[in-house]
């Protein structure tokens, strides 16, 4: 249904289209971190591991 805006609603409109750009915005910015937490945990864990094999700690070398 297509309404016009010449109803008395478009006040509320307007309002429900930034609280759901609001939302979107949030979940973007929680996305965009949760990726880089990854990328670092996995770093992280890589580097982790390369020190115990070169210690040889953990598998590697004989």
């Amino acid at each position: 249904m297509v309404r016009c805006l010449c109803e008395p609603t478009p006040a509320r409109d307007i309002s429900e289209l930034r609280s759901l750009l609001g939302a979107f915005n949030e979940a973007k910015k929680t996305a965009g971190l949760t990726i880089v937490r990854l990328l670092v945990t996995g770093l992280g864990l890589a580097l982790l591991a390369g020190a115990l094999v070169k210690l040889k700690l953990f598998g590697g070398g004989q």
